[in-house]
């Protein structure tokens, strides 16, 4: 477990705010426990001790006024979590930095720009993720 001893526990909490231009939220949260493969804003996910696999916390901001915000910022957790489930889990290598090459080709994948060319309700849409992310309690290979 790259030197811990004691596991870490997370806990999250997330708000956000339709500020005065919106009348709907395009924000979108995701906490994923990699180790479990579970994502979702329920309390035995926003709270829990990061296993060999780590966790993954999204935010991605649906960029008010752009088309389709909310879809794009689903589209964006949804996509980049489908990606490590498959990838990430399939790796040999549990080292940190493989992880962090497997998150940038999550965030990077042509997918999620392929969805948005191929559906003309999110044609112009637009997001903002950033991202955190814990893989060094993960095992070495």
């Amino acid at each position: 477990m790259f030197g811990r001893s004691k596991p870490i526990r997370i806990e999250v909490f997330a708000k956000t705010d339709l500020g005065r231009a919106r009348d709907h939220n395009e924000d979108r949260f995701l906490v994923a426990d990699l180790t479990r493969k579970k994502a979702s804003l329920l309390p035995d996910v926003r709270q829990h001790d990061i296993g060999p696999r780590g966790t993954l916390l999204v935010v991605a901001d649906g960029m008010g006024g752009a088309a389709a915000g909310e879809l794009a910022s689903e589209m964006a957790t949804d996509t980049i979590y489908a990606h490590l489930l498959k990838t990430w889990d399939a790796e040999h290598e549990a080292t940190p930095q493989r992880f962090a090459y497997r998150l940038k080709e999550a965030v990077d994948h042509p997918g999620r720009r392929q969805s948005c060319l191929s559906d003309p309700r999110r044609h112009g849409t637009s997001d903002h993720q950033g991202s955190i992310a814990d893989a060094t309690s993960g095992r070495g290979g």
